[in-house]
């Protein structure tokens, strides 16, 4: 190892230190799924257990049928006496992370139960996942489809498009331009996206954004429902559907614009659940009475 720790070494030397359990319910989230830089940023210096999003959604789910969560179910009403459809997106992925297909599968049997038109808009992981899982995640979806017989796959998107964070606006547009214009250009189904990835050696998360056959793209008036529960990768797509750009992208007409949590104050989304506010933290106290705090984070985000 070439990194030069003894300045490390000689602070673990002189000063108490511990090791903090990162996973489960030790940071607030289901039990078995591993910790992420989101809950790091989230819960290193709380003090407190904080119920993550994921944790949140799956109590709630626990509790009632998702079809009969009050906020939901007037949505999708709504919908159905317009005669409109709606349209799921999120990262079909079950790491916990941005999102997780158990909620997509409750949202899907919302739709079902009030009998509402579905299109599912998957964005592709192959990053907090497996690369080459897409097939198996894919094959899940259709599994669910068939055995709850609605539903239907508009578009597939690599999440390094519909999930960029670093103002690539270019790559969140090719997403944008997907999921609500008619494309020149359709695939029949989604096998013959994967395979020719595969044939090009590229990964799931790099397959650009591409259109189905059968004029599944949103229309004015649909329903949107963005089921990804981690705000920090939703954001650039949720604003311009929402916001549109100073360049030809207008405000889309929806129906509504549903996301589980709040992706943040300026984003005026129709959210599901609150999450937790918390007022008093361990890092707040040890502040307040004069104590020094070092904080070191792999990325910046909050």
């Amino acid at each position: 190892m070439s990194e030069d720790l003894s300045d490390f070494f000689k602070l673990l030397s002189h000063y108490p230190s511990t090791t903090l359990k990162a996973s489960g319910s030790a940071v607030g989230l289901p039990e078995g799924y591993i910790g992420n830089s989101e809950v790091g940023h989230l819960t290193i210096g709380c003090g407190t257990i904080i119920k993550q999003p994921m944790t949140l959604i799956e109590e709630a789910f626990e509790q009632k049928k998702a079809s009969e969560i009050p906020i939901l179910k007037t949505a999708l009403l709504r919908l159905s006496k317009q005669h409109k459809t709606l349209h799921i997106m999120g990262l079909l992925s079950d790491a916990g992370v941005h999102s997780s297909t158990h909620h997509l599968y409750k949202f899907l049997e919302a739709a079902k139960d009030l009998n509402i038109p579905v299109v599912i808009h998957p964005f592709l992981d192959g990053r907090d996942t497996e690369p080459g899982t897409a097939f198996t995640y894919l094959h899940q979806l259709d599994d669910v489809i068939k055995k709850l017989k609605i539903g239907v796959i508009g578009s597939i998107h690599g999440r390094f498009y519909a999930m960029d964070r670093n103002n690539n606006w270019h790559l969140t547009e090719k997403s944008y331009h997907t999921l609500t214009e008619k494309q020149p250009n359709t695939i029949k189904n989604w096998q013959e996206i994967l395979e020719k990835a595969q044939h090009d050696t590229m990964s799931e998360e790099f397959i650009p954004p591409t259109q189905l056959e059968g004029n599944h793209y949103i229309k004015p008036g649909d329903g949107i429902l963005f089921f990804n529960f981690r705000p920090d990768r939703a954001r650039q797509l949720t604003k311009l559907f929402l916001e549109g750009n100073d360049k030809n992208i207008k405000p889309f007409p929806f129906s509504s614009f549903i996301t589980p949590v709040s992706y943040g104050t300026n984003y005026n989304t129709t959210v599901l659940f609150n999450t937790s506010k918390i007022s008093q933290t361990l890092t707040g106290m040890l502040n307040e009475h004069g104590y020094s705090i070092c904080s070191i984070a792999e990325t910046e985000k909050y």
